[in-house]
């Protein structure tokens, strides 16, 4: 786990797992990514077979990203100055990281 900081920052969270720093790193530069909140950090059990993947929802304020990895879950708002465009940046950066992604 590691810790986010930085002027996109909302909210007072900082904590995230590996996988939503690598999704942070990808799309912080974004020129349509305006901030990102991170939730608080859940756990799934560790048998399950959990692939790497980030589930994305559109919403009125911008992104609802969830993150999945081995053991972990946490979901990151990410909020931009146009959804649509901003959910194709996203997605767009994110598999260019080879990071699985999911649509809702």
């Amino acid at each position: 786990m590691s810790h986010r900081s930085g002027e996109i920052l909302r909210g007072s969270h900082t904590t995230c797992i590996d996988l939503a720093g690598e999704v942070w790193d990808a799309i912080c530069k974004l020129d349509t990514v305006t901030g990102i909140s991170l939730a608080h950090i859940g756990s799934i059990p560790r048998s399950s077979s959990v692939v790497r993947r980030v589930k994305i929802v559109l919403t009125d304020s911008g992104l609802k990203l969830t993150v999945k990895q081995k053991g972990a879950i946490q979901d990151m708002y990410v909020f931009t100055t146009d959804n649509q465009k901003g959910m194709e940046e996203v997605s767009t950066v994110l598999l260019k990281e080879g990071i699985s992604v999911h649509y809702t």
